[in-house]
C-alpha cells in the first residue's frame, strides 16, 4: 500500500493519479509514497507524568478561572460574594501561580538533570 504525498490517500504504488485530491503523478520524484507523508501523521501520545498534568490543569484553573469567576460574584448570595471575592479568587490566584512555579521548577529539572523533556524527540 503506498499513499498520495499530497493527501495522504491509501493507494496503490502503481497509480497514476490520487483519486482524493486530483494529484497526478508522472512516474519521476512526484508519486505514492511507502510511508505516509510526514505533514499528514498523527502527533504522538501526551507524554507528560501525571504530576505535569495536574500542575498544568491546576494552574489554568487558578490563572484563568479565578479572575474570571469575579463575574460571577454578584449572583452568589449577599455574605458569600464578599468571602469569595476577598478570600477565594486570591486563593484560587495563589494557587494558580504556585501551580505554574512548580511546573517551571520541574521542567528546569529535569531540563538539567538530563532526562527526557516531553515532546522533545
Amino acid at each position: 500500500m503506498s499513499y498520495c504525498p499530497n493527501c495522504a490517500q491509501a493507494i496503490s504504488s502503481d497509480a497514476s493519479a490520487c483519486s482524493r485530491c486530483g494529484a497526478l503523478f508522472d512516474g519521476g520524484g512526484w508519486g505514492p509514497q511507502a510511508i505516509v507523508p510526514k505533514q499528514h501523521r498523527l502527533v504522538g501520545p501526551d507524554k507528560r507524568s501525571v504530576l505535569e498534568k495536574s500542575l498544568d490543569a491546576v494552574a489554568v484553573i487558578g490563572l484563568v478561572l479565578g479572575p474570571v469567576s469575579c463575574g460571577f460574584a454578584p449572583l452568589l448570595p449577599a455574605g458569600t460574594a464578599v468571602v469569595y471575592a476577598f478570600i477565594g479568587v486570591p486563593l484560587l490566584v495563589a494557587a494558580g501561580v504556585g501551580a505554574a512555579l512548580a511546573r517551571l521548577l520541574l521542567y528546569l529539572l529535569n531540563r538539567f538533570l538530563g532526562q527526557k523533556v516531553p515532546n522533545e524527540a
